[in-house]
């Protein structure tokens, strides 16, 4: 991969982002598999609406155990948390191949989504120790663009092939554990390398003594100790609110109102969603190293906000797939400044993995919240116009709240 020294400058670099980009590839394979689950549920299984969106929930509800992770791997040892991860959070996808009912199928994804925010810590901990901070944007663009293009063709592998046999996910889901297996040993060699030993050696005795119960305290007590956070987190919040009530309709505006097969489903969806992320993820990459990722979030949430407009809108294949065009060119932004924006935020270096545990974990509130919320509104109204103009707003509203807030950081420098 000749064009990875480029990027980072450094040789020792080089070799943590080789090493990273194909276990992102390898690891990528549990989003093309999981992705068409909810729709599953209710299109093979037979399965009442509400379980499409407790699948929908389950990874960002989850979500809400991301302190529980930052914890458990400030106390832990990289090679061994990454085996933990493994054993909780991909094996158990392994399970919904045995399942012949929708109950099984979603108890399966529920418990390996325990493990939804494992990766978390561990990602923002390489990308602090293991990079330097004026091109950190150009790595994550890196490293979403090889997970993408393997995420896309999985997806369209995927759909294909359930059309061909709808039972094919007895096969390919035991297939994605296995692979996810490569990707974690390659995580695991990383914690090996010189640039990343400094990590291991931070991890002293008197860390090991603490409980979890305190770290917890702890890592919230950010919100309070950094107004600057908690007001990016409480623009996020707005931002995801409208997210997730999108992400939680969509399967069942695709069933009720649509009607998809799943190729038409994945190809309208997954297959471009991803290929525009090629093209808008190295953008996004350059931009947030220009602009900082609270300018960028700012632009990116205003443009979503297009989104659930054109799902209302959306009658076909094609103007769905316009729809899903739309939300990538935006999400594009949205997921570098996931990461980037609470590293770049930390006050210390060593608190990256503090405040990304905080962020993930807020995605779990907004999940338990907000998915229910915009399926009780649809359900009650029989309509999927009120939750997704709901969902415009918070966008909006999302939107003026992050300019305002790198408006505030910049008068200040």
């Amino acid at each position: 991969m000749p064009i990875l020294p480029r990027v980072v400058a450094y040789p020792e670099s080089a070799q943590v982002l080789r090493r990273q980009v194909v276990a992102s590839v390898l690891l990528s394979t549990r989003w093309a598999v999981l992705a068409i689950l909810p729709y599953q549920l209710v299109k093979h299984f037979g399965a009442p609406d509400f379980y499409s969106i407790v699948a929908t929930m389950a990874t960002p509800a989850m979500m809400l155990l991301s302190v529980f992770w930052g914890g458990l791997y400030r106390r832990t040892a990289t090679r061994r948390y990454v085996w933990v991860y493994w054993l909780v959070g991909v094996l158990p996808i392994a399970g919904i191949a045995l399942s012949y009912s929708p109950t099984a199928a979603l108890g399966w994804l529920l418990v390996g989504s325990v493990a939804s925010a494992g990766m978390v810590p561990m990602s923002g901990d390489i990308m602090r120790a293991c990079y330097p901070p004026g091109v950190r944007g150009r790595v994550m663009s890196v490293l979403m663009f090889a997970s993408i293009i393997a995420n896309g063709l999985a997806a369209y592998g995927i759909g294909k092939w359930l059309d061909f046999d709808s039972q094919a996910f007895r096969l390919y889901l035991p297939l994605a554990v296995v692979i996810q297996l490569g990707g974690v040993a390659l995580l695991a060699s990383i914690g090996r390398l010189p640039l990343f030993l400094e990590r291991e050696q931070s991890l002293v005795a008197d860390e090991s003594k603490t409980s979890l119960l305190r770290r917890f305290a702890r890592m919230w007590s950010v919100l309070a100790e950094d107004r600057d956070f908690r007001r990016f987190e409480v623009f996020f919040m707005l931002y995801g609110a409208g997210w997730m009530i999108c992400w939680a309709l969509l399967p069942l505006l695709v069933y009720h109102r649509l009607n998809l097969e799943y190729d038409d489903f994945n190809e309208s969806t997954q297959v471009a969603f991803q290929a525009t992320m090629l093209v808008a993820i190295l953008i996004a990459g350059r931009l947030v190293d220009r602009l900082g990722p609270v300018r960028l979030a700012a632009l990116a949430f205003g443009w979503l906000a297009l989104y659930p407009i054109a799902l209302m809108l959306a009658g076909g294949v094609w103007s769905l797939t316009f729809a899903t065009v739309i939300y990538a060119m935006g999400m594009a932004s949205v997921n570098v400044i996931w990461t980037l924006g609470p590293i770049m935020l930390a006050r210390r270096a060593g608190d990256a993995s503090r405040y990304l545990s905080v962020h993930g974990s807020m995605v779990g509130v907004r999940a338990i919240i907000f998915q229910p919320l915009g399926w009780l509104l649809y359900s009650t109204t029989g309509s999927f116009v009120v939750p997704l103009a709901l969902a415009t707003v918070l966008l909006v509203l999302g939107c003026v709240g992050m300019w305002a807030l790198d408006r505030n950081i910049r008068a200040r420098r």
